[in-house]
C-alpha cells in the first residue's frame, strides 16, 4: 500500500512532501527516505527537503549537528520528541 502511495507521487513535489510529512509523523524513517529520494529525483529546489532530511537524521539518531545545520532549531525540538517516543516504547 505504501509503495503504491509513493508511486502516485511521481513527478509532483507537493505529493512527495505530503508523503514525507505522513511518514515523519509516523516516525517511519525508511519510507521517509523513499519519499525524499523520489522528491530529489525531480531536481526541484524546495526548502522542505532540507527540513525532512533533518527529520530523517534525527529519526535515525545520527549526525545531529548536520540535522541542526539543515533545519536550525529543529534538532532541539525533535530530540525531545524522539526521546519521549523512546520512553513511550520502553514502557
Amino acid at each position: 500500500m505504501t509503495h503504491v502511495f509513493l508511486r502516485r507521487c511521481a513527478g509532483k513535489i507537493d505529493a512527495y512532501m505530503e508523503a514525507a510529512d505522513f511518514f515523519a509523523d509516523r516516525k517511519d524513517a525508511d519510507y521517509l527516505q523513499h519519499a525524499l529520494d523520489g522528491a530529489a529525483r525531480l531536481g526541484v529546489r524546495d526548502s522542505r527537503l532540507d527540513f525532512y532530511r533533518a527529520v530523517l537524521l534525527l529519526l535515525r539518531r545520527v549526525d545531529l549537528s548536520s540535522a541542526e545545520a539543515l533545519s536550525p532549531g529543529l534538532a532541539l525540538n525533535a530530540v525531545s520528541l524522539v526521546s519521549m517516543s523512546s520512553l513511550h516504547h520502553a514502557s
